[in-house]
């Protein structure tokens, strides 16, 4: 049987109700509406499930969210306090180790503004229950009047019972305002797409390079000596010397030797240079590459 000294005695005068249509849970004369996560959890509660992974489930998991511990220790902490918002004791909400939390008060789910008379009546369970040693089990009702805001009374207020004291909880509790997620996703995001463009840029010109033959009207040939040639693009203005020194911070040879291909934009240049083996086989080739710092 359950101890009588851990139940409310204060709002047994009083017929509470709960409209989940609109989140409002009411012990006249006070009423108070209930956030989301909240009003699932009292619907649950109210239905009797008690054990923790049927309630996760009921609140989160059937709006198909995935969500950790804290998120539902966070959810028991805050009903607690929406229940103190209409009078009733913080203790009807009772711990069950190791299984779930009980609703010690009857609270009759309505429709609309449906209200009743009847006295409410507290649940009985055929268990045992023990409060951990460190739960208080005093009173802690809190006025109607005059209340700062709720987001300042949270952190105050909450009960350390339903927070199991491992590094992972605290953790995910600390580092999940919403202000540090966006910053860290785009942090990630900017490394990602400088990552990206400095693979992607030289595979590009090696693309536009090779996916079309060295005849086409869009090269024409620079400069050749024996079998030494430079191409480059079709509007090309650089002559053979500044594009072999722009090169020359690689090698004084580089373009000199073999088939190049030259490409400069804006930021870039880039030269192919494809020397044949004298043995038969295919050409090695070479990407020099120069990317310039906008200013």
């Amino acid at each position: 049987m359950l101890d009588d000294r851990n139940t409310s005695t204060e709002c047994t005068a009083v017929k509470c109700t709960y409209d989940h249509d609109k989140l409002l849970l009411r012990c006249p004369p006070l009423e108070v509406t209930l956030s989301s996560n909240e009003g699932h959890l009292l619907l649950a509660l109210i239905e009797g499930a008690t054990d923790k992974e049927d309630l996760i489930s009921r609140v989160w998991g059937d709006r198909g969210l995935i969500v950790s511990d804290s998120s539902y220790y966070k959810a028991l902490h805050t009903l607690r306090h929406y229940l103190s918002e209409v009078g009733l004791d913080r203790s009807i909400l009772k711990t069950l180790p190791r299984r779930g939390v009980v609703l010690l008060l009857k609270i009759e789910k309505v429709s609309g503004e449906t209200s009743t008379d009847d006295a409410p009546a507290p649940i009985e369970h055929d268990i045992n229950v023990h409060e951990p040693d460190n739960v208080s089990s005093a009173h802690e009702t809190v006025p109607a009047p005059v209340h700062p805001p709720f987001e300042s009374r949270a952190r105050q207020d909450f009960h350390l019972a339903d927070i199991p004291d491992t590094p992972a909880v605290h953790a995910d509790m600390i580092n999940t305002s919403p202000e540090n997620s966006i910053r860290r996703r785009l942090h990630r995001t900017a490394y990602a797409l400088i990552l990206l463009l400095g693979a992607a840029l030289p595979l590009y010109y090696a693309y536009i390079t090779f996916t079309q033959p060295v005849e086409l009207e869009e090269w024409r040939v620079l400069w050749q000596s024996g079998n030494t040639q430079l191409h480059v693009e079709l509007g090309e203005q650089s002559s053979k010397d500044d594009i072999l020194a722009s090169l020359s911070v690689f090698n004084a040879s580089v373009g000199t030797a073999g088939v190049n291909y030259y490409v400069k934009k804006t930021l870039s240049e880039l030269l192919i240079s494809c020397e044949k083996p004298d043995s038969k086989g295919e050409a090695l080739c070479t990407n020099y590459l120069i990317i310039e710092q906008k200013k």
